[in-house]
């Protein structure tokens, strides 16, 4: 009976179950703690730690959200207040562009120049979300961080922002890939972000990133010796 459980657990299907399964809980948890909407960020970031870290360690998916999701809470509750802010002004702007303030009617050229407001969030939010998870730092170093890498490496920002959106499409279209959908396309953006990370960790001194980052790993590799 134990040699047919070795077999059984040792197969590839067994192995594929496992992982489908880790990914769908990984999924629901992150899309639960994503109603309240101002834990948006927080609760990406556990998503984003869980998947990266369950590839290496023995532990339960469920104990990796949370606890990333609980180091994350606050500063990313105060980082996602901001952005909803900062997206509402943006909003608002390309608003008063197309229609105008009351019966004011503003420059034709204000209303595409307007799209500008939209850059900060394009070009930090991604980041912003793999740093926080990844990384222990302030809120306007992470920001900033957050902006220089993804400056100097736009081509992997848009790729998250386009399986970001697809990923959103597909959860409003078919509402059942929400069972491990997330997931699947965050670890497709952690394989793309964490080579950089690692670039980026090489050539630290010599780039203009903020000092004294600490890696969440190496605070727990500490603490468990």
């Amino acid at each position: 009976m134990d040699n047919f459980y070795k077999k059984i657990s040792n197969s590839r299907f067994y192995s594929f179950g496992d992982k489908l399964a880790d990914y769908m809980a990984a999924s629901l948890l992150w899309f639960l703690f994503c109603i309240p909407v101002v834990t948006f960020i927080p609760s990406t970031c556990a998503l984003y730690y869980t998947c990266h870290k369950m590839k290496k360690k023995e532990i339960p998916v469920s104990k990796l959200f949370m606890s990333s999701f609980k180091d994350n809470l606050k500063q990313g509750v105060i980082i996602n207040i901001i952005y909803i802010l900062y997206s509402f002004i943006a909003g608002m702007s390309i608003f008063f562009g197309y229609y105008g303030i009351g019966n004011i009617k503003l420059p034709d050229a204000y209303f595409p120049f307007s799209f500008i407001t939209l850059l900060p969030i394009i070009f930090t939010l991604p980041f912003v979300i793999a740093l926080l998870s990844r990384y222990e730092n302030t809120s306007k170093s992470t920001i900033i961080n957050a902006f220089t890498l993804s400056a100097m490496n736009p081509g992997a920002t848009f790729y998250a922002w386009i399986l970001m959106i697809v990923t959103l499409a597909l959860l409003i279209v078919f509402p059942p890939s929400i069972l491990g959908l997330p997931a699947l396309f965050c670890g497709f953006i952690i394989n793309k972000f964490e080579k950089i990370f690692n670039m980026a960790n090489q050539v630290e001194a010599n780039r203009n990133l903020e000092p004294e980052i600490t890696d969440i790993e190496d605070i727990e590799e500490s603490e468990e010796e």
